[in-house]
């Protein structure tokens, strides 16, 4: 008898420990969580407040769409190089960082909808050349041969450096330099280590806007046109149709305005 019954609460437990285990699935990405790589140094679109919590564009696009998917909500900060590579690695399920679509990241990742257009321009201290320059050659010669600054990893680099799975050239005899952030690449700038940083127009006004007895931002001249989009793991074409749809709700609700508005006005 002693010897059914320990066989009995042998199986209770087992199946527990199955019954458990299934519903907490991989561990990494459960069906029910939205784990977002992205990287907090990229105002307005993803930065910390005073009390360290995410906050920014995408951090509340990402808390609405995890409220319309009735999933649970898990933000990874890290550095913006790193966030790819965890989609790849599946330590998240979507990337939210300002992320520009282009052919090389496509063949890592898949992107959702578009959802904001961008546009790369050049900060300089106040007396700099490039920033009486109103047309696109001028600037690029004014370029050349100087020490240009950018947050790793980010289109800027890729322009000034040049690479072939973006189509850009590089600027001739530039210096490159890399930054873990566009607030570091404009403090190396602020402090004389370089002459310029190159960065998407809406983090850089808000930079300038900080700095602005000191620095000053090209406005009248794009250097490249672009479009961000969230990313997910390559062929997760289930979670990007809910966030596409998600997205979708949120701009005829009103809601994608409203926080847009409420971080950057045009």
């Amino acid at each position: 008898m002693k010897k059914t019954i320990k066989l009995l609460l042998t199986l209770v437990v087992l199946v527990i420990g199955i019954t458990l285990f299934g519903c907490r699935g991989n561990g990494n990405n459960s069906s029910k969580e939205l784990v977002v790589a992205t990287n907090c140094e990229f105002p307005p679109f993803e930065y910390t407040d005073k009390n360290g919590k995410s906050i920014g564009i995408d951090m509340e696009l990402a808390s609405e769409i995890a409220k319309i998917l009735g999933y649970d909500l898990k933000i990874k900060d890290m550095s913006f190089d790193a966030v790819i590579g965890a989609l790849e690695a599946k330590q998240a399920n979507v990337a939210m960082a300002g992320l520009t679509i282009s052919e090389k990241r496509k063949e890592s990742v898949d992107f959702c909808d578009p959802y904001f257009d961008a546009f790369q321009v050049v900060i300089g201290l106040k007396s700099s050349k490039a920033m009486e320059i109103d047309n696109y050659d001028d600037l690029i010669k004014e370029l050349e041969g100087k020490k240009i600054g950018f947050q790793n990893g980010t289109t800027a680099q890729y322009f000034v450096e040049g690479d072939e799975g973006w189509e850009f050239p590089g600027i001739n005899g530039a210096v490159s330099k890399g930054f873990t952030s566009g607030a570091a690449a404009i403090m190396a700038l602020r402090n004389g280590q370089i002459d310029y940083v190159i960065i998407d127009k809406v983090p850089a006004l808000q930079f300038v806007e900080k700095n602005k007895e000191e620095i000053s931002v090209n406005i009248d001249v794009h250097l490249t046109e672009e479009q961000y989009a969230f990313a997910v793991q390559k062929d997760d074409k289930e979670l990007c149709e809910k966030i596409n749809a998600a997205l979708k709700t949120l701009k005829e609700n009103g809601k994608f305005t409203e926080i847009v508005n409420k971080y950057y006005s045009d």
